[in-house]
């Protein structure tokens, strides 16, 4: 067998041993003297063991050498070819390296080129053996028989020259080399590697000459092979109590002794190739190949047709039919059913056919009943279900090649398998075949939900997900859940209770399983509100789910919808939530190549911006990382969408607010003006500017206020031109706010500054808005004292005027009134001033309260009219 639990009983394993490891490399270093080269490249590799790179020098080199500096790099590369060989099992590199040795051998002479004869020798072998097995379960057909058994005559002739050879070296060394006690004392010696080349070539022609008479039915060839092993094992009889328990424990030895099991299975009978397979259950004998003995007596038992043994040797190489290799079950069932007719082999052949049925091996049941089809004709629940798998592989065939197939020839033969199942289902002996049943009622329920029945799939994969292996019970479960989705979107009136249950069971059962991110996404994302109990499911799904990415993505967009509707404290804990989940996506998508990255990342950015620079979130770090994907985006896509940039320019200039980057701000809104004055994101970045220049007004001092006052005017003023008419603009709320607020900003420019712009703005902005609304004291009071500055007395005595009818008497708005009043009549009449004045006085002996009071106070004074008292400011109490 060329692989027992992926194990090769070949050379390659042989040489992993303590003593076989080395054979080639010791055998090289022995008889070739090291070669110092020429270049120091070749000095260099050497010393550090690049060996592959040392010999692709050493051929790039030879070409350009002659004489004997060629000679010598041609016997360094023969060394260094056959210890590649002896350590690669890379089957590509193995052919390389056997054409480009075959090439040098032209050149070599000599020991060395023995040892590299050796190893294509061996590399041959592997090929040979890997076909001998094939036969052993009945994958070689018979040409390619016939060609091996060609292959292994030359290979055998070409070895046995090659021992000759090595034996007559061997033969003069030992004439030499004194005897083995001083050999052994000077270490490794030539003759030691000689006599290792000579075991290591009977090893070779041993399992040859075994696989030439297995091929070929000739016993004679196995008795050459036993020669060759009992060479090895330093047998002079072939009697298996002979050979060292300590011997058995090396790799080399063990499977020499599995060779001589084999051949003497070919050459005398199963019982006597037992006992030398039985030398090998001991525990210092490597694990893996203890591990493949079954396998070898199950070979030996059905070579001799000792189909009762192998049918209980099988039942226990497992305590699961899983546990059980798939090569061993096919072995015994292609021997079986080539002995139909004998119920010890009918029973195996049902046993082995169920076997690999229950390990889904549909493939192998597939080609053996290709092979066997009259033997397995019998109306045994193995052998049916054998056939039906035909026809499920049929329908299979054609569903993979939907669309190009008819819709009526793909449902006839999902009809046709399900018949077929449900045949071997119906059998008699179902029931004793318990595992290989379940998987019958897998591939049935494969069939119904081809054929559309989706209540039967989703019963039938629930059904069998309790009986069978665990990576087949977590899909059946799953399709389970499929089935159910596909009912409902055909039955709108189911409601998603099923399939919830499914999930459940599932998790429950697989919470770490490869769909179970997926179902979870699929969960969350039904329904078309979203809720904090969909997102934290989407959340939960594992890092390392395929489902991950899908599950971020839809609990980002739900995050986002929540957000939008949200207010006060529950909107910032879903924005937080929501850039948690949101920037690295976006970031990811960003460092990713390609368009579709690209354009995500932007739709991505823009969201994320959003939210990052919403008044009430304020994550600057967050919006930072977003602007940096939307100013680079034309590097990563090209977006076709015209409010992108200035969307982008209005997050900047909220960056720029939330920084106190004020002159920023209005440079970017500056630039948003002149491109688009109209575009809703200037409107936007417009408003916001306003509100915060109103607010600065408020709260800072010195030059900043005035600076404040310009930006007021500025962007008050483009908010107002968005109408019409200045009166259309008074119509709304927010028109009225504005030009209040640019009137009372262009007052105080003109009052502060002397700014006649300002000023003739103020006038026409309060003419409007008293002709608007003529009673509101707050435009009064600007018109009025703009009215007062700009000389213009009688409007503004009539401003005033109308204020302090329309105050309350004693109230602030009524003192401001008053002040005003008598300090312009101060200017335009005095008499008429200090009888205002008297009056006052009168009613408010103390003036008022500040800053009315002190005023109204020097005012009497100057208009002599303040008495005695009048220079001195009344108490706390007003005494």
């Amino acid at each position: 067998m060329s692989r027992w639990n992926s194990t090769s009983h070949s050379m390659r394993g042989a040489s992993r041993g303590p003593s076989w490891s080395t054979w080639c490399a010791v055998i090289l270093l022995a008889i070739v003297p090291a070669i110092a080269a020429g270049d120091e490249v070749d000095v260099w590799l050497e010393r550090r063991g690049l060996n592959r790179l040392l010999a692709e020098h050493l051929e790039q080199r030879l070409p350009t050498l002659s004489g004997e500096a060629r000679g010598q790099a041609a016997i360094q590369l023969a060394r260094l070819y056959a210890e590649l060989l002896s350590e690669t099992e890379d089957r590509a590199e193995r052919i390389s390296l056997e054409e480009r040795g075959r090439r040098l051998l032209e050149e070599v002479t000599g020991m060395a080129a023995n040892a590299l004869r050796l190893e294509l020798c061996h590399g041959a072998y592997l090929g040979i053996e890997q076909s001998g097995e094939r036969h052993r379960i009945r994958l070689l057909e018979a040409a390619e028989q016939a060609r091996t058994i060609e292959r292994l005559e030359d290979l055998i002739g070409e070895m046995s020259d090659l021992r000759k050879k090595i034996d007559v070296s061997a033969q003069r060394a030992r004439k030499t080399a004194g005897n083995r006690a001083s050999r052994r004392s000077s270490g490794q010696s030539r003759l030691d590697s000689l006599e290792e080349m000579l075991n290591r070539i009977d090893f070779l022609l041993g399992w040859c000459q075994y696989y030439r008479a297995w091929l070929t039915g000739q016993t004679p060839y196995a008795e050459r092979a036993e020669q060759h092993f009992a060479s090895i094992l330093d047998l002079e009889e072939f009697t298996p109590g002979d050979v060292s328990q300590d011997l058995r424990s090396e790799r080399a030895i063990a499977w020499t002794i599995i060779g001589m099991a084999m051949a003497n299975s070919v050459t005398s009978s199963a019982v006597s190739a037992l006992r030398w397979l039985d030398l090998l259950d001991l525990p210092n004998v490597p694990v893996d190949i203890r591990d493949q003995l079954p396998g070898w007596r199950l070979a030996v038992l059905l070579e001799h047709r000792q189909f009762d043994e192998a049918f209980r040797l099988l039942r226990a190489s497992g305590n699961q039919v899983a546990e059980r290799p798939v090569a061993w079950v096919r072995m015994a069932a292609v021997h079986a059913l080539e002995n139909t007719g004998d119920p010890a082999a009918d029973a195996l052949a049902a046993e082995a056919l169920a076997d690999l049925a229950s390990m889904g091996e549909l493939g192998q049941i597939q080609d053996i009943v290709g092979r066997f089809g009259q033997s397995a004709g019998g109306d045994r629940f193995p052998f049916r279900y054998a056939r039906a798998i035909i026809d499920y592989r049929a329908a299979r065939e054609l569903e993979d090649r939907v669309p190009e197939v008819a819709e009526p020839d793909r449902l006839n033969a999902w009809r046709v398998a399900a018949k077929a199942i449900e045949q071997a289902l119906s059998a008699p002996d179902a029931d004793q075949f318990g595992a290989a049943r379940q998987q019958a009622k897998l591939l049935y329920a494969w069939s119904v939900y081809y054929l559309d029945r989706f209540e039967d799939a989703r019963n039938l994969f629930e059904e069998v997900a309790g009986f069978l292996p665990e990576a087949d019970a977590s899909e059946a479960i799953w399709m389970a859940y499929v089935s159910e989705e596909r009912r409902c979107e055909r039955d709108r009136s189911a409601t998603d209770e099923t399939m919830n249950r499914l999930v459940d069971l599932y998790l429950e059962r697989f919470p770490g399983g490869m769909r179970a991110g997926e179902l979870m996404v699929r969960r969350a994302s039904r329904g078309e509100e979203p809720s904090r109990e969909r997102i934290e499911e989407l959340l939960r799904v594992p890092l390392d789910s395929p489902a991950r990415p899908l599950a971020q993505m839809r609990a980002a967009d739900m995050l986002y919808r929540l957000f939008r509707a949200a207010k006060g404290q529950e909107r910032v804990d879903v924005a937080s939530d929501y850039l948690v989940v949101a920037v690295p996506m976006m970031q990811e998508d960003y460092s990713a190549a390609g368009e579709v990255a690209g354009a995500r990342s932007v739709a991505r950015a823009r969201r994320v911006l959003e939210v990052a620079t919403d008044p009430d979130v304020l994550r600057l770090v967050a919006a930072d990382s977003a602007l940096l994907v939307l100013l680079n985006r034309d590097v990563l896509v090209q977006v076709e969408d015209q409010d992108l940039e200035d969307e982008v320019d209005y997050r900047r200039i909220l960056l720029a607010l939330a920084r106190d980057d004020t002159a920023d701000a209005q440079a970017i809104i500056e630039t948003l003006y002149q491109r688009r004055p109209d575009a809703i994101w200037t409107r936007l970045a417009t408003r916001r500017a306003l509100d915060r220049a109103r607010q600065d007004c408020d709260q800072a001092e010195g030059e900043a206020v005035r600076d404040a006052l310009k930006r007021i005017m500025v962007n008050g003023n483009r908010l107002l031109a968005e109408s019409a008419t200045l009166q259309e603009s008074l119509e709304s709320r927010i028109g009225l706010s504005v030009a209040s607020a640019v009137a009372s900003a262009a007052t105080d420019l003109w009052l502060q500054g002397g700014d006649a712009s300002a000023g003739d703005r103020a006038w026409e902005l309060y003419g409007a808005l008293l002709e608007h609304s003529p009673r509101n004291r707050v435009f009064l009071a600007g018109r009025g004292r703009l009215a007062a500055s700009r000389g213009d007395t009688e409007e503004a005595l009539r401003c005033w005027r109308i204020v302090t009818v329309g105050s309350r008497s004693g109230s602030d708005d009524w003192f401001e009134a008053r002040t005003a009043l008598v300090e312009i009549l101060e200017k335009a009449d005095p008499e008429r001033a200090r009888e205002v004045m008297v009056q006052h006085r009168a009613l408010y002996p103390e003036y008022g309260p500040a800053p009315w009071g002190d005023r109204l106070r020097q005012a009497a004074i100057r208009l002599g009219v303040g008495g005695a008292d009048a220079s001195e400011p009344p108490g706390e109490d007003g005494e």
